[in-house]
């Protein structure tokens, strides 16, 4: 009893000079929660505060939902974090399922359009707003092999993307046809276009 008194006042008076409660626990092999309750009985307030919280956990979600796909370099600068203090969040909401994750390929024809991201952790919420993310960075003109080509790296990596088809139509009509159809959208007044359109709908 006497050598745990005189651990408690050891402990307490070290704290009092400044030592943090998780520094005493670790020096003097006691639980952190009985350091916190002696403290507490005893009045006494630790030196040592937390880092200031800049962000919730749903100030983090949301700033992902805006953005749609976010790097833990993107959101550290967003919120004024160092990057690791922001991993060490996002960890915690993968682990909750809060947050999804990709590391993209950093081998392949692709990499060019990605190449401020490639072997970094990218952060989403839903797969739709990854797949726009992707389809955002890569030209719509891009010829097909080489969109095949892309989409077969990113499956590689595990990322199920596939390029959205093009459901343009093409329409062949001879002029004395297109004349009548231009009149006839100028009466309604809608575009040739939108009107061919409705009538193929």
């Amino acid at each position: 009893m006497e050598k745990d008194t005189k651990l408690k006042q050891k402990v307490l008076s070290e704290i009092r000079k400044g030592k943090s409660f998780r520094q005493a626990s670790v020096d003097h092999s006691v639980p952190l929660s009985t350091i916190v309750h002696w403290c507490k009985k005893d009045g006494i307030k630790s030196k040592h505060t937390r880092a200031e919280i800049k962000a919730t956990d749903e100030d983090i979600l949301k700033a992902i939902k805006d953005h749609g796909v976010l790097s833990s370099k993107e959101l550290s600068g967003i919120f004024g974090y160092k990057e690791n203090a922001i991993m060490r969040r996002l960890n915690r909401l993968m682990k909750q399922r809060k947050v999804l994750f990709v590391l993209l390929p950093g081998r392949g024809k692709g990499k060019i359009f990605f190449k401020d991201y490639i072997d970094k952790r990218l952060y989403y919420l839903e797969k739709d707003a990854l797949d726009k993310w992707i389809q955002a960075r890569i030209p719509k003109d891009l010829p097909a092999p080489i969109k095949r080509s892309i989409s077969q790296k990113l499956h590689e990596s595990g990322i199920d993307f596939e390029f959205k088809k093009n459901e343009k139509r093409v329409v062949v009509v001879d002029d004395p046809l297109f004349k009548k159809m231009q009149k006839k959208a100028a009466k309604e007044g809608i575009s040739t276009s939108e009107y061919i359109r409705r009538k193929l709908s």
